[in-house]
């Protein structure tokens, strides 16, 4: 599984097309900068923020509890539904 993030995202005709905002790790099909277009049904997680808040972002909670606690705390108070 490849894990990246899109930024500047267009929606239309159930695909969303963004710049990967990322060092995607392990994989070398893509790269950061890079325009991506993926469809709506293949999307595993999403996030964004408002008033400071972070909504979505579900592939960050499980990893809370192996951060260290200061590290976990910022995150936690950045949740808007931890």
């Amino acid at each position: 599984m490849s894990i990246f993030w899109l930024s500047d995202l267009i929606y239309k005709n159930g695909e969303f097309e963004g710049t990967i905002n990322n060092d995607p790790g392990f994989v070398s099909n893509v790269e950061f900068g890079q325009k991506w277009t993926i469809k709506k049904a293949e999307i595993s997680d999403w996030m964004y923020m408002r008033n400071k808040k972070m909504h979505g972002n579900y592939t960050l909670r499980p990893l809370l509890k192996t951060m260290p606690e200061d590290e976990a705390a910022k995150y936690r108070e950045m949740l808007a539904d931890p």
